[in-house]
């Protein structure tokens, strides 16, 4: 069965775990380290909480992730400080020298092997090649962005084989945008998918393939998660190309034109 996750119920059960616990929202969002008005709006189901609300809840209701998400199996717990039970990914490493220049590190091809091996390893992330991050691409020092390169034609996806595609990295639930463009970093491989679902109860994303049918991808192989958040198409340099020739012949021609209009004088005038 099909479950997607309720803003409006998980903050309804927010709202009674507090109150069953006699707190205000003020006492409970510092406790969450949030604002009061933050907090709010998880109650008032206009917001996901994000995984540190989720890990921090779960200890103090003594309440299981099951429960605080969907309302199902209401099992106590005692400790669930570092559990995967959102979403599995590991810290990004992210060479801080060069946030500064806007240039993220790039993923080519033939080091996906190699990248997926050390996934972690921030010695080997910084000998990486850099990408120059596009202006269009929005950034600040909180977000992580890798660029991943293509090396098949997705008619799906709308992708080229040679295309560069930015990637922001997903660490929680309250990220995912469901029907967009994601990487996924899996134990053996990376995929451009369109992620279109996610089944919680079989822990699985519903993918779309390129020729439009459906893959499922188990939440236990991902080892990162990107959405895309910009490409860079292959497709512009051969185009510029073109564009840079024609303006050569035009720039020819208006000499040429140029040429016949002094003679043109010059015949006037005699």
């Amino acid at each position: 069965m099909k479950e997607r996750l309720s803003k409006k119920e998980i903050g309804n059960r927010f709202k009674a775990l507090r109150h069953e616990k006699g707190v205000s929202q003020l006492q409970i969002a510092t406790i969450l380290n949030l604002s009061r008005s933050n907090y709010s709006q998880i109650e008032l189901g206009n917001q996901y909480p994000t995984f540190d609300t989720l890990a921090i809840s779960s200890n103090y209701y003594n309440k299981d992730y099951e429960w605080l998400l969907h309302g199902e199996k209401d099992n106590s717990v005692t400790n669930v400080s570092g559990s995967s039970e959102i979403l599995p990914m590991q810290n990004i490493p992210f060479p801080a020298a060069n946030r500064e220049c806007n240039k993220i590190v790039s993923v080519l091809e033939g080091e996906r092997k190699n990248y997926i091996e050390k996934l972690g390893n921030a010695e080997y992330i910084d000998s990486l090649p850099l990408f120059e991050l596009p202006q269009s691409v929005s950034s600040n020092n909180n977000e992580t962005y890798r660029a991943f390169s293509v090396s098949r034609n997705n008619k799906q996806l709308s992708l080229s084989a040679g295309d560069v595609v930015i990637g922001k990295s997903v660490n929680d639930y309250s990220e995912l945008i469901f029907d967009s463009i994601y990487i996924l970093v899996c134990s053996s491989e990376v995929l451009f998918l369109k992620i279109s679902d996610f089944i919680i109860e079989s822990r699985v994303f519903v993918c779309i393939e390129n020729d439009g049918s459906q893959k499922t991808v188990k939440l236990a192989e991902v080892k990162e998660l990107w959405i895309a958040s910009g490409i860079y198409s292959s497709r512009s340099v051969p185009l510029v190309n073109d564009l840079m020739e024609q303006v050569d012949k035009l720039e020819a021609v208006l000499t040429s034109l140029q040429n016949e209009i002094k003679q043109l004088k010059t015949v006037l005038r005699i």
